[in-house]
């Protein structure tokens, strides 16, 4: 029996097709979103079935309460608690891990993706004395890995905009373009793309469950971000601000 041959060898045009998406500041004018009038319109089936979907919210229960009450903030923060080693284990413990599992806990099969977690702390209260924030650090068998100082000016270089001033930390979600088709083949691509989508709600649920504001922020400047996070082959996806 002859399989289907699923290797197209498109890995150069995913590829182009993402840096020819990227964001920059001299592109910026030109990727505004555009207000696109299209009514809503209700298509009628004959003897169609339907019924309201009601259903009280079990507000003691803490998993409904917490997604009923999910919400990103649209431009403010307002977390004043202390950021330090404790919360960031709990969080990524319940955003990522799950009770220390070489797995992530969201439905990728348990499949790791090739997506590296990193952190841009402008706060981290640490005993030791090479915490000095700004930092960058990532994430790496289940430890947060410290890989360099850095300025919250070159932090706010690498996206459009103003950085709301009371930003906590960062989380920016990456791969590299390079390696994400070994294994999945061209299909790759969208892996990742599924496996950051399902980062990114845990990100948003934990934050809200833990009291931390959260925004979803894709005005980055890609090769800044880059640069700044300093790893090798690695390219920013998504990026969230917490606080």
């Amino acid at each position: 029996m002859n399989l289907w041959d699923y290797k197209l060898d498109i890995k150069d045009k995913f590829i182009n097709y993402h840096f020819s998406s990227i964001k920059a500041k001299e592109f910026a004018p030109n990727q505004t979103y555009q207000e696109i009038n299209n009514p809503k319109t209700t298509k009628s089936y004959p003897d169609q079935l339907n019924f309201d979907l009601n259903y009280q919210i079990a507000e003691k229960n803490i998993f409904e309460n917490t997604l009923s009450k999910r919400n990103s903030q649209v431009s403010s923060l307002n977390y004043n608690g202390e950021i330090n080693e404790q919360l960031i284990s709990r969080f990524c413990q319940l955003a990522f891990f799950g009770n220390k599992l070489n797995k992530r806990n969201y439905p990728s099969g348990g499949a790791l993706y090739n997506v590296e977690i990193n952190f841009i702390f402008k706060e981290f209260t640490h005993p030791s004395a090479f915490y000095k924030s700004p930092t960058i650090s990532f994430i790496q068998d289940l430890k947060l890995v410290f890989a360099k100082n850095t300025s919250w000016e070159s932090v706010q270089s690498g996206f459009l905009g103003d950085i709301p001033e009371n930003v906590k930390f960062i989380i920016a979600l990456s791969t590299d373009l390079n390696k994400i088709s070994l294994k999945y083949n061209d299909i790759g691509y969208k892996l990742v793309q599924q496996e950051v989508g399902h980062m990114g709600q845990n990100i948003l649920l934990v934050a809200n469950y833990l009291g931390l504001g959260s925004i979803p922020l894709q005005s980055y400047i890609d090769l800044e971000l880059n640069k700044l996070l300093d790893r090798k082959g690695q390219v920013v996806l998504s990026t969230y601000l917490l606080g």
